[in-house]
């Protein structure tokens, strides 16, 4: 009945006839393509990417359990569902609340537990995302769930975007028709995406040290864990792929905050006494190893350049096709055997 009303796509995943079920609703014309659907067989996660002309991102909706130790393996497991090469963005009802004093009515004494924010914190801190609604307003106290009947509130349902994207909106709005109020998110259009010059390069040196492997291997064990969550294991190696580069990154300027502030101490420590030979040696090596880094990048950029396809190319390889092109091969007694004409022969006599 839904997809009848609806003009446009609809994506769900069906709980029992009493409880769970959650849904995607894309409007008609407003997106380009959908791409790569995941859904579980319990009713509370639904996910799609939305691909258009100059923007797309990986939506999921949520329904999280109610149950503190339930949620907490809820999350562990979402992430083969919002991995992949596209921003996320993750909405839904979360059923727990990220901060007892702002975004709850407290009406009970004892603490509840929160093991299940510490693993939605972890895949936030994953996946670079934040808390929109909170975000744009730090100190509101605002609801999206009550219960009348016991004064209870929390701000149950909630959207997370990765951390930078902007917002022309995110209000809560009310709904006369159930007990949660809806979350209404608009996003400002950054423009097309940044792409730098050329292809990612690993810093080989990355591997020599000791910090980034052990991180390296204690991250790969959990990644190896999420394997069976994935619909190929072509797609898991995506996500591992991903979640490297990033690592990488994070270390290399972890590195190189070291090395620019070994440099600024070293320098110092010459000023105060310039006849400091073994500050000068450090200096120096510290300096080649600066410079060797920037002939490194420059020749990769330049590369990069050459790499990349012209119409002078295309005509150069035209060329040296029609010039390595036999018409006819002349035979012992002087005939002539073209290609298509006995190949046989032809094979034979070359």
């Amino acid at each position: 009945m839904l997809r009848r009303a609806w003009k446009g796509s609809v994506l769900f995943s069906l709980g029992s006839h009493s409880s769970c079920g959650v849904a995607i609703l894309l409007r008609a014309g407003i997106l380009g393509e959908t791409g790569r659907v995941s859904f579980d067989s319990r009713g509370r996660v639904v996910a799609c990417d939305v691909i258009g002309p100059e923007h797309g991102f990986r939506l999921c909706n949520i329904y999280a359990p109610n149950e503190a130790s339930r949620r907490k393996s809820f999350f562990e497991n979402l992430y083969p569902y919002i991995s992949g090469r596209l921003p996320v963005v993750l909405c839904g009802d979360f059923n727990c609340v990220p901060d007892l004093a702002q975004d709850k009515l407290q009406t009970t004494l004892h603490t509840p537990s929160r093991v299940d924010i510490a693993e939605l914190n972890l895949l936030c801190i994953t996946y670079r995302l934040e808390d929109v609604w909170r975000n744009i307003h730090p100190s509101r106290r605002e609801f999206t769930w009550r219960r009348e009947t016991t004064g209870q509130a929390s701000r149950l349902d909630r959207f997370y975007t990765p951390i930078g994207v902007s917002a022309n909106l995110c209000e809560i709005v009310p709904c006369v028709l159930s007990d949660h109020c809806g979350v209404r998110l608009e996003l400002r259009p950054s423009g097309p995406p940044k792409v730098g010059p050329g292809r990612w390069k690993l810093n080989i040196q990355l591997l020599q040290d000791r910090i980034f492997k052990e991180e390296l291997r204690g991250r790969y064990l959990g990644w190896r864990t999420l394997k069976e969550g994935f619909n190929s294991t072509a797609d898991w190696w995506e996500m591992v792929k991903s979640n490297v580069k990033d690592l990488a990154i994070e270390h290399s300027k972890r590195k190189n905050r070291e090395h620019n502030d070994e440099f600024t101490a070293l320098c110092k420590k010459l000023q105060g006494n310039p006849s400091d030979a073994e500050v000068v040696v450090k200096l120096k090596a510290l300096l080649d190893k600066k410079s060797e880094g920037a002939r490194i990048r420059c020749r990769m950029s330049f590369l990069d350049q050459q790499e990349r396809p012209s119409k002078k190319m295309f005509a150069e390889e035209r060329k040296n096709a029609e010039d390595r092109h036999i018409d006819a091969v002349e035979t012992p007694e002087g005939d002539y055997i073209r290609p298509t004409a006995n190949q046989g022969r032809l094979c034979g006599l070359l």
